[in-house]
């Protein structure tokens, strides 16, 4: 199955790469000095030159592609598995190689779940940024907050994010390990596939120069047929011209005529078993080649199969180690966010400039969040209604993933904001 990518997590892996690896030094002097004039142009550029600028349907449509391609694969490791089993009935390897497919499909089901539940869990984060969090710094809630306590809070709200960004982390790494295994399956297979279709075809080639001989031994069986036959002919037809040119010695001639046919029909009849014989061994050995030559077939659709999920695989997890960037993207865009905070209040003390960083951020959730929980969500749908097997305990990859709760996370956000931001534990006791 060929991938159709558009770059989605790539734009973002690449842009990211450039943003995260500067540092925040970079990031400040790449900006023009800030005034009351430049600032709105300086910061409405953001939405459109960092994370956000793949656009919303960009990142929808990928996530969906991925939905679909992931869905693909297990579909996928499950007809392997049925070929596989096939193989193994034939008892062609010692090792039985549809469980340790299965193992691996086990462990492709469960990457996929922890995939739904990181997915999930960036719903949530991103979700109590874009609607809890910068409101209330962005003073939009009707609580005054000045740039340093906003600075507080957003650094405060990033830790909530360590421990599902070492879960991201830890996806990573087990698609890499599978990948991994499903290379060295692969590669175990085509030894096995080599060795079994040169013992194939060389049992096809002695069955063939076997039916060669016993073609030749039927043929000759054949010819011996003819003699014996022509033999017993020649002496019936001498038998009696001799019988009727000497009538007197009728009973001395029909006995020896007997005796000499009798001799004769011998052979006539072990040539005709013959015969037979070798023509039910040629049946036998094309059933044979028959059987090597589906059982051949078998082989080599397995290894077209097992090559396909081998690079498949490792794009689909490539692309979905991508939750890792988004994770990073989120994260980027609060550290720009107390970036430019604190350099506005190192250039000057106007305290518009802030209030006009906050106003152009506000447009972050439409320009990028937006798409992306849209898109993060229609994933969790399509992984839930998959009739994708649930995960189970493997020996091999075992991922805990740490599943957010929506209603802890937001008590642990407003604890976050009633202890930075003045005035909002008191407005937050009216609501």
């Amino acid at each position: 199955m060929k991938l159709s990518t558009r770059k989605l997590f790539l734009a973002l892996a690449l842009t990211l790469a450039a943003t995260a690896s500067s540092g925040k030094q970079r990031r400040q002097s790449n900006l023009p000095p800030l005034t009351s004039e430049n600032a709105p142009k300086v910061y409405s550029a953001i939405c459109a030159s960092s994370d956000s600028a793949v656009g919303q349907a960009t990142v929808s449509a990928d996530i969906n592609t991925i939905t679909v391609t992931a869905l693909s694969i297990q579909n996928q490791f499950d007809a392997i598995r049925a070929t596989l089993a096939v193989i193994d009935n034939e008892h062609l390897d010692p090792h039985q190689l549809a469980p340790a497919w299965a193992l691996l499909g086990q462990n492709w089901t469960n990457l996929l779940w922890s995939s739904h539940t990181l997915a999930s869990n960036i719903i949530v984060y991103a979700n109590e940024l874009t609607d809890v969090v910068l409101p209330v710094v962005a003073n939009l809630t009707g609580v005054t907050v000045d740039p340093g306590a906003a600075v507080s809070t957003l650094l405060a709200y990033q830790t909530e994010s360590a421990p599902l960004n070492a879960s991201s982390e830890a996806l990573a790494l087990g698609f890499q390990r599978l990948h991994a295994d499903v290379t060295s399956f692969y590669k175990m297979y085509i030894n096995f596939a080599e060795s079994q279709s040169v013992a194939d075809n060389q049992k096809i080639v002695q069955l063939q120069m076997d039916i060669g001989s016993l073609c030749d031994d039927i043929m000759k069986a054949q010819i011996e047929i003819g003699f014996l036959g022509a033999a017993m002919g020649i002496t019936f037809i001498v038998d009696v011209a001799a019988i009727i040119l000497m009538p007197q010695f009728v009973e001395a001639l029909v006995a020896a005529g007997a005796a000499i046919i009798s001799a004769e029909a011998a052979p006539f009849e072990q040539a005709k078993t013959r015969i037979s014989d070798d023509q039910q061994a040629i049946n036998d050995d094309n059933v044979q080649i028959a059987e090597l030559n589906a059982q051949l077939g078998l082989i080599a659709a397995a290894q077209t199969d097992l090559q396909l999920v081998n690079t498949t695989a490792a794009a689909v997890g490539d692309q979905l180690n991508a939750f890792t960037v988004i994770w990073n993207a989120v994260n980027a865009d609060i550290n720009k966010a107390a970036d430019y905070i604190g350099m506005s209040m190192n250039q000057t003390n106007n305290t518009v400039i802030p209030l006009l960083w906050w106003a152009t951020l506000n447009q972050v959730p439409q320009c990028i969040y937006g798409a992306l929980t849209a898109g993060l969500n229609n994933y969790t749908i399509g992984i839930t209604n998959s009739g994708l097997p649930q995960p189970a305990v493997s020996t091999k990859l075992a991922l805990q993933m740490y599943a957010m709760n929506a209603s802890d996370h937001h008590m642990r956000t407003m604890e976050i904001l009633s202890a930075r931001v003045p005035g909002f534990a008191a407005v937050r006791s009216k609501e």
